[in-house]
């Protein structure tokens, strides 16, 4: 004979699926209300945006006004660990970051798509460009590598104080 009452495991059951469920439905973080002294994720994108936690990992030139950032892991020799950062600047240090990063360099032109964990600002700057992209220029990023991110680029927003520092760790 069977001891265990069926009625009272059945609600357990039933308790536990619709709290597991109400739990994974939930989104972490707003993209449009992000402190950025905190960390917070976006569903999949794994963005980070502690300053401090990133002034760690790489060399900042002065304390952005936000941070938002992502590493991506090495995919093989051929594919080197890469950090993607978007930074907002005031005016001023945006200034002189281009006049530093210049020094010996005009800059290449830069287009890139952005990704739904970029700044909603430069998000909603490549809806109206109409192929979801962003233009702005590229310098060397000697100014922000720190081993092990020893390789990568610099790129101001075209009409903004947006820059966007890709880095590679070979």
């Amino acid at each position: 004979m069977n001891s265990v009452p069926r009625l009272p495991v059945v609600l357990v059951f039933l308790f536990l699926s619709f709290v597991s469920g109400c739990v994974s439905g939930q989104k972490t973080g707003n993209s449009n209300n992000r402190s950025a002294n905190t960390n917070s994720n976006s569903d999949s994108s794994n963005a980070k945006d502690n300053i401090e936690d990133l002034e760690a990992i790489i060399r900042l030139p002065f304390h952005p006004e936000e941070a938002l950032y992502r590493e991506e892991p090495a995919a093989g020799p051929e594919k080197p660990r890469k950090l993607t950062v978007v930074l907002k600047f005031s005016a001023e240090e945006a200034n002189k970051i281009v006049e530093t990063s210049a020094k010996g360099n005009a800059g290449q032109p830069f287009e890139i798509e952005t990704e739904s964990w970029f700044s909603p600002e430069l998000v909603a700057m490549s809806q109206e460009s109409g192929n979801e992209t962003i233009k702005g220029t590229t310098y060397p990023a000697t100014e922000f590598t720190q081993a092990p991110y020893n390789d990568g680029k610099v790129s101001r927003i075209e009409g903004t104080n947006f820059f966007i520092v890709e880095l590679n760790a070979r």
